[in-house]
Order: C-alpha cells, then structure tokens, then sequence
C-alpha cells in the first residue's frame, strides 16, 4: 500500500488538518494522522476543495481551439464540422486526453461531453483517472439517411458502453433544435428515459438562432421543446 500524507491543509470551514491519501484514494481526513508514510507534503495552508464538474465539453476539440474563433456561430460550425469529418479515432484519443490533463490541473474530476467515436474518448477517459458522461450526438440535418443513422449509432454506442469502466456514463445528446428533427428529438429522449439515461442538449446559444428559431416555428426553442415534452430533470441544458 503506497502513502501520501498532506500536512497543513485548509478545509473550507477554515479548520487547518491532514489528509492521508492511501492508494490513490483519500482515507482519513484528521490531526495526528500517523509519521510512517511513504511520502509527507506540506501544503502550506492550501485549501482542500471539492472537484469541479464540467457540465458541457466537445473534449477532443481541444486540437482545433482557436481555429476561426472569430467568426458567427453557423458559419463557424460549417468550417468545423468540414474538419471533424476528417477525424479519426487516434485524433479523438489524443484530443480527449489533452482535454483530460487541461481539466484535471484545474481541479476537475468529471465532465458532461457531446461527442462522436465514443469509445475513443472513452479510452482517453479510462487512461486518465477522470470521470465522465459520454453521449451518444444526434446531428442528422433533417436528411432521412442521416436521421436512420443517427438511431442506429446510438444503439450501437449503448451497446459498446457496457464495456466501459466504471467511471465512464452513457448518455444521449441532441445537438440543437434547429440541427435534429422533431422524430429525433423525440426518439433519442424516449431512448434515453427508457433507460435511465441522462440527455444534453444545446439550447439558445445565439441571439440569431432564438430570433430565426422564432421566425421558422412561430416559437422559441425552448417552448418549442416544451411543446415536445422534453425537458425534465434529466436533461441538461448547455449554453
């Protein structure tokens, strides 16, 4: 069994205390926590808090930060999905875990990511000791191929899923209203709450796509998924 006792620790009452760390895990959090360890690190009055969960990613995109990040929203999303396309299973790893080690430095331990080739992402996961919700994205267009498609990866992701490690989720995405068909939307929550599976979904991210959202269906996006009965308290809302 490998030790690492933290001495001088701030908890966020204030209290001052030490935290033995035995295989990776926190075990006793206390005064006096014993002398034999394999190593002591004194922390100097840092404060021990609580890990951060990041609610919405696109992890393996980390590769394209930056690129045309001046640009409006749907004109943006044209140029970048002209480059995942060309996305492969190597490049999703390496993304993930880069995404991985930028969260971990700054105190996450789990996040919500909308995705594609998840079991790429998955191993990227596994390989970093995170935490994490890997959904399946429905992004069909309204084209009917893509649509069927779209059905058919989302079984397939939950089937793989079940050879994940324990600290990787399933879940089930939506890209966006104006992105997924009506049947789609529908079917990927029936899918989703049949099973217990958590949703996210983008929702009124520009200005622009509330006001052409309006104009299209009469309606918001969101009273539109109201109108749908999709929201519930297993839905997670980005943006």
């Amino acid at each position: 069994m490998s030790e690492i006792l933290l001495k001088n620790v701030h908890l966020p009452n204030g209290e001052q205390t030490e935290i033995l760390i035995e295989d990776g895990a926190i075990s006793r959090i206390g005064s006096s926590l014993g002398e034999i360890n394999d190593q002591v690190i004194d922390v100097c009055g840092k404060y021990a808090i609580p890990g951060y969960y990041n609610m919405h990613t696109h992890a393996a995109m980390t590769l394209m930060r930056g690129y045309r990040d001046d640009m409006e929203l749907f004109s943006w999303l044209k140029s970048i999905w002209s480059i995942e396309a060309h996305l492969d299973e190597e490049a999703i790893y390496w993304g993930t875990r880069l995404a991985c080690l930028e969260m971990i430095k700054s105190g996450t331990i789990c996040f919500c990511d909308m995705y594609f080739r998840l079991d790429s992402s998955a191993q990227a996961i596994a390989d970093s000791g995170m935490k994490a919700l890997l959904t399946s994205c429905f992004l069909d267009g309204g084209k009917e191929a893509k649509k069927l498609q779209d059905r058919r990866d989302c079984e397939r992701d939950f089937m793989f899923s079940q050879k994940w490690p324990g600290s990787v989720r399933f879940g089930v995405s939506v890209h966006a209203p104006y992105t997924v068909c009506e049947e789609n939307i529908l079917w990927a929550a029936d899918f989703a709450r049949e099973r217990g599976l958590p949703i996210t979904i983008h929702v009124s991210e520009t200005e622009n796509e509330n006001r052409d959202f309006i104009s299209s269906h009469g309606i918001s996006p969101v009273r539109y998924l109201e109108k749908l009965k999709f929201w519930g308290d297993d839905v997670i809302l980005a943006h």
